[in-house]
């Protein structure tokens, strides 16, 4: 089990801890990333012929900065962070992997209360598109659970009812 989080007000700084037994392991500090937002991990193949789990972390930029950035760890430490090309967000991404795949949606930028989705290959993130029809004010939800993704999300501003949508194999 890991965890990652932004520092206390004032520190953008992302930080990871993972559970060792019963005992969680010192606060580390995840060099030149930073955030605004609390960042979204979940948990990835590790590539190659080795069967193991790796960890997959995606935020948004630290301050004004509206670019979504991710980065994974293999069990060797964090890689070096990358963007994630054409796409912003006023808000933290939500990220889950699902049939091999990570997930990925989020709110858009400033006023644009669309929620956008995207999918990981292992190297680089596909083009976003737009879940039509619907909007919000804040990030979405992504659980994967048996065979189906999961989607929830507050309206748009003025609307504080939850919605729930999924995605099947």
């Amino acid at each position: 089990l890991h965890m990652v989080w932004t520092g206390v007000p004032g520190d953008s700084g992302i930080y990871w801890s993972q559970l060792n037994g019963d005992v969680w392991t010192p606060q580390e500090n995840i060099p030149d990333m930073g955030s605004s937002h609390s960042p979204s991990l979940t948990s990835v193949p590790v590539p190659g012929d080795t069967p193991s789990q790796g960890l997959f972390m995606a935020w948004k930029g630290a301050g004004d900065d509206q670019a979504l950035f991710w980065s994974r760890n293999d069990g060797l430490g964090w890689l070096s962070q990358s963007q994630v090309e054409d796409v912003g967000s006023s808000c933290r991404p939500s990220i889950a992997q699902f049939n091999g795949q990570v997930y990925m949606a989020w709110k858009g930028v400033d006023d644009d209360s669309g929620i956008y989705w995207s999918t990981f290959n292992g190297a680089d993130c596909a083009p976003q598109r737009p879940i039509l029809g619907v909007g919000t004010s804040d990030s979405p939800a992504l659980v994967a659970f048996g065979n189906r993704l999961h989607m929830f999300w507050k309206g748009v501003p003025g609307d504080t009812n939850a919605y729930h949508s999924t995605l099947d194999d």
